[in-house]
């Protein structure tokens, strides 16, 4: 939500170094909210592989100490 409104005030007129570093931003927050979605998707596929099998994701190809 914030960042939809700090793009709005930019696309009406920014000057200067101030409006580089909040396009910045705005580009990290972009990135920001792909990777925590990536993130999430994968953190609720391994929770439901371990309720189902009771073990983690990817366990068996660890070596046995």
């Amino acid at each position: 939500m914030i960042v939809f409104m700090i793009i709005q005030q930019n696309l009406k007129g920014c000057k200067g170094t101030s409006c580089t570093l909040t396009w910045v931003v705005v580009g990290l927050a972009g990135v920001l909210a792909v990777i925590a979605s990536y993130t999430a998707v994968v953190s609720v596929l391994d929770w439901r592989y371990f309720k189902g099998t009771g073990t983690y994701r990817g366990s068996e190809m660890l070596p046995k100490v």
